[in-house]
C-alpha cells in the first residue's frame, strides 16, 4: 500500500514585489485571510516561505515537512 498523498496547500499567492535593496515580497491568501509574506516567515503556523520569485513562492508544509512551488498567476 501506498503512504496517503501529502495534505493540499491551502496557501494561494496571487501577487508579487520587488522594494528597494531587492527585498521580495509575495501576497497569498490562506483561507479568509491576505498576507505579504517574505523568505523565512511561517504564515498561520502552517507553511515556512522559502524563496519568493516574480512567478513563484516556494513554501514548506511545517508539519509534513513537504515542500511545493505554488504559481503566481500572471
Amino acid at each position: 500500500a501506498q503512504p496517503p498523498p501529502p495534505p493540499p496547500v491551502l496557501l494561494k499567492p496571487f501577487g508579487y514585489a520587488e522594494r528597494p535593496g531587492g527585498l521580495r515580497e509575495a501576497v497569498a491568501s490562506y483561507q479568509d485571510d491576505v498576507y505579504v509574506v517574505h523568505v523565512g516567515e511561517t504564515v498561520a503556523g502552517k507553511y515556512k516561505i522559502v524563496a519568493i520569485t516574480p512567478s513563484r513562492v516556494t513554501v514548506t508544509n511545517v508539519s509534513t515537512h513537504e515542500t511545493v512551488e505554488l504559481p503566481i498567476p500572471q
